[in-house]
């Protein structure tokens, strides 16, 4: 998030016409309380991983565009046709098939994983309402206002679990990684790479929907497994296979139905699409 500050702070700077002023009540009414659901998905997610597997977290994840279009339609009264609720169902039920494989529960973890999935889907719904309305920003604004108390939220659990490996004195301080120029380099270029993923995410949601952002999630999940297979040799089930296809498939038509839906609504629209 550090790096999300600094690289929208520079990109500012050079198209200052695209800077914009926040006032105080927006700034602590939906900027603060988005930095806080931001990090919480962090925390969460990643402590998450501690108590489920990658596969377990992945299939509880992809409930994500579930709990976005049921929130959507509670906070946002966003009615959608049947057609695409039924392809939302077809996403879901697809990436939890392709992940399914050797998983174990664990009650913590999944309780754990399932808060991280509706953070997200209320994340990227808030994402949508200061991006659209009468005081709306723009993508590249609401980074710059969101990063900066998102990195101050984290640090503090930074310092915590990444040193409390080191509870010797001074241990922490000799550990090899410790001013290696490859670990910096892997630092910035993994804060470059959120930089340019948040701002991207913002792009999207301004353009598109919260639901249709969680769907094309999904769909990342399915390349990759895909990835997976083919530059490492995973192994995979018959079950996992037909659970790509399924997901492709409900992708595809989530794709056709909402491009349909809008241009029934307004022959002159056609953002919708994944």
């Amino acid at each position: 998030m550090i790096i999300c500050s600094i690289g929208s702070a520079i990109v500012l700077s050079f198209y200052s016409e695209q800077k914009q002023q926040v006032s105080k009540e927006i700034y602590w009414k939906r900027v603060i309380p988005l930095s806080v659901l931001f990090s919480a998905n962090i925390l969460l997610g990643n402590f998450s991983l501690s108590f489920v597997s990658v596969a377990f977290n992945q299939i509880v994840k992809s409930s994500v565009p579930a709990w976005s279009a049921f929130l959507s339609f509670i906070f946002l009264d966003e009615r959608l046709s049947w057609r695409v609720y039924a392809s939302v169902v077809l996403v879901v039920g697809g990436v939890a098939g392709s992940c399914a494989t050797d998983v174990e529960f664990e009650t913590f973890g999944f309780l754990l994983t399932m808060f991280s999935s509706v953070t997200t889907a209320v994340q990227t719904i808030m994402v949508g309402k200061l991006l659209s309305g009468k005081n709306k920003l723009n993508s590249l604004n609401l980074v710059f206002n969101m990063a900066p108390p998102s990195a101050l939220m984290l640090i503090p659990f930074a310092l915590y679990f990444e040193t409390l490996p080191f509870t010797t004195p001074n241990t922490w301080l000799n550990w090899k990684y410790v001013g290696d120029a490859v670990s910096v380099i892997i630092l910035v270029g993994s804060g470059l790479i959120a930089f340019a993923l948040n701002w991207s995410t913002f792009i999207v949601v301004n353009n598109t929907s919260p639901l249709t952002l969680n769907v094309a999630g999904n769909l990342k999940v399915i390349i990759t497994v895909g990835l997976s297979v083919l530059l490492f040799n995973s192994p995979v089930s018959f079950l996992n296979i037909l659970g790509c296809l399924v997901a492709v498939v409900g992708v595809t038509l989530y794709n056709y139905f909402k491009v349909n839906d809008v241009k029934i609504e307004s022959p002159t629209h056609n953002k919708e699409q994944v």
